[in-house]
């Protein structure tokens, strides 16, 4: 794939001579200026008509787009790969990658629920990979099955197609979406958290083995849907316990 500056050079050239865009190629200031021209009038229209990019065009928008707000750039669930987790995790970088469904949204009592983002950053990954990832103490106790990358970069998807997404309420009192998957011979669940901004943020995931609603997790919310109410709607307006 040709570089940032290349497309840059590119947009430039039906009105700079080629050797006044190989001069500022190599000026770093106005190598950067063509880079963000290029993110602008070429990359970010690509993302939002839903293609994918290449991984160090998503890294440069990343780089220079706000970290919160309505400027944020919504990169699309096929950006958002393993690759694009790892780099927001080690970088503490937080992404916006799609919008949430409308009446999920007024569900969980967002204000303007016809714009709200879908969002990650790096202190949720850290936790969800300290507490289920490889290494942690609960995954070599419990012998449930790790999360990875690949796991994390795959969450909205799974939420998108959960067998349940139920609300909740996390310690803070804040509403928590939970959404249970069933795969093969185990379950995956996805916590996210309704925060400032109309953001719905990515909390945690983790697995678990055998059918989910035989699992004490779905017990204790099918208990509290029961006993607990926030005013929302009812059937999908269960209570599960958030992962702590």
């Amino acid at each position: 794939m040709q570089s940032n500056a290349h497309l840059g050079s590119g947009i430039l050239s039906g009105v700079m001579s080629g050797k006044s865009i190989e001069r500022l190629a190599k000026n770093p200031k106005a190598k950067a200026v063509m880079e963000r021209i290029c993110l602008k009038k070429d990359i970010i229209p690509k993302i939002q008509q839903g293609k994918k990019v290449d991984t160090q065009e998503v890294i440069k928008i990343l780089e220079n787009s706000p970290q919160k707000g309505r400027d944020m750039v919504v990169i699309g669930r096929e950006n958002f790969t393993p690759e694009i987790v790892e780099y927001i995790y080690k970088n503490d970088k937080k992404v916006a990658i799609d919008k949430v469904d409308s009446k999920q949204a007024k569900r969980l009592g967002f204000k303007h629920p016809n714009d709200v983002r879908a969002t990650i950053d790096y202190q949720a990954i850290n936790h969800t990979l300290k507490r289920h990832g490889i290494d942690s103490i609960l995954v070599k106790q419990s012998g449930q099955k790790a999360v990875d990358y690949n796991d994390i970069a795959n969450y909205r998807n799974i939420t998108r197609n959960a067998n349940e997404s139920l609300n909740s309420i996390n310690n803070s009192g804040n509403p928590v979406l939970v959404s249970y998957k069933q795969v093969n011979g185990h379950f995956v669940v996805v916590e996210q958290v309704k925060k400032k901004n109309n953001e719905l943020g990515f909390k945690t995931m983790f697995k678990g083995n055998g059918d989910y609603k035989a699992s004490q997790s779905y017990k204790e919310t099918s208990a509290k849907a029961q006993t607990l109410s926030i005013g929302y709607e009812p059937s999908a307006n269960s209570f599960a316990k958030p992962d702590s």
